[in-house]
């Protein structure tokens, strides 16, 4: 694995796994970020390729978010911002060190970065702002590593697989997030009782040609 391309295709070919193992079991973001890391390593990536919780350190950020969220903190502490995306799919480079140490190094060898939401909560439902809102940090990321000359592709990937109606975003929040991914060029999985579905960004084309190098 070693282009964005052949790392989505591993990704394409997780997800129904992803989606069978999450509709089988309850619980909170932590654990379904496992059942993702699971299902991935289960299709092909690599254990040197994968990690979770991946500290990534933003330096002089560009993007206008990643400068807002530097201004934010105190003047003595400003000049760069780390991102911590849930689960990394990694160039071989990396080789299984994604020590916070090495923040700019696995910044630079990204393929893919997910961000993952969960319906877990009592009584309550995931919500369009919330998921926009990363989605818009999954964007400037992505930005972030172009300008360093690097690329990667981002993805949101909501589990909304609460089995109380009223616990699962509304049909039009759904809408509204997956028109937003599409225009800030992310994709969005999105797995519930009621559908499932993986959006892919135009920018990663020609998928299915990189079967042959990564079987």
């Amino acid at each position: 694995m070693e282009t964005p391309e052949q790392a989505v295709y591993l990704l394409s070919k997780a997800w129904l796994t992803i989606a069978d193992e999450c509709m089988n079991c309850l619980g909170g973001e932590l654990h379904y970020q496992a059942m993702v890391y699971h299902s991935l390593r289960v299709a092909g990536v690599p254990l040197k390729q994968l990690g979770m919780n991946v500290r990534q350190d933003i330096r002089y950020a560009q993007t206008e978010l990643f400068r807002r969220f530097d201004e934010r903190k105190h003047v003595d502490f400003r000049g760069g911002f780390e991102t911590i995306p849930d689960v990394v799919l990694f160039k071989p480079e990396v080789n299984g060190d994604w020590r916070r140490r090495r923040a700019q190094d696995t910044l630079l060898n990204m393929l893919v970065a997910i961000e993952i939401k969960a319906s877990e909560r009592d009584k309550s439902r995931l919500r369009e702002g919330e998921i926009k809102r990363d989605i818009e940090k999954l964007a400037a990321h992505r930005e972030e590593v172009e300008h360093l000359g690097a690329a990667m592709v981002p993805v949101m990937m909501v589990l909304d697989t609460a089995p109380v109606t009223n616990e699962r975003m509304t049909p039009q929040a759904l809408k509204a997030c997956r028109e937003f991914a599409a225009s800030q060029r992310v994709a969005f999985a999105y797995l519930s009782l009621r559908e499932s579905f993986f959006d892919m960004p135009p920018s990663v084309a020609q998928i299915e040609q990189c079967v042959e190098v990564v079987s």
